[in-house]
């Protein structure tokens, strides 16, 4: 119950962002998307972070290495979220990660987003 409550908080508060057109002060639409060898480890460790937070069961080691562990809970995360199956976080999928569990300040300056 609490994952379903969280996961509709997210699309909610995803929504609200997307709808209101908002942005966020350290947001850095210019970070490009992250995928198998990404050299933005400071945005693979938010992916990371993030992950954990929302998955608590992943237990990713929050390394900034794109490894396949990484990849699998974004595929995840993505299908959850009304995505492809893919693994590469693009800016729309940055956009839900942030907008999810964990999405702070500091991410927003790593992960690739619209705003």
């Amino acid at each position: 119950m609490k994952k379903l409550a969280a996961k509709i908080a997210t699309v909610a508060m995803t929504a609200g962002l997307l709808m209101s057109g908002a942005t966020h002060a350290n947001a850095n639409p210019s970070v490009p998307t992250i995928a198998a060898g990404s050299t933005n480890v400071h945005g693979v460790w938010c992916v990371q972070r993030i992950l954990n937070r929302n998955y608590p069961e992943a237990n990713l080691s929050e390394t900034g290495n794109y490894g396949n562990n990484t990849q699998r809970w974004v595929k995840k995360f993505r299908v959850e979220h009304g995505y492809s199956a893919g693994t590469t976080v693009t800016r729309a999928v940055g956009d839900s990660l942030l907008g999810s569990i964990g999405g702070d300040d500091y991410c927003w300056d790593h992960l690739p987003t619209t705003r």
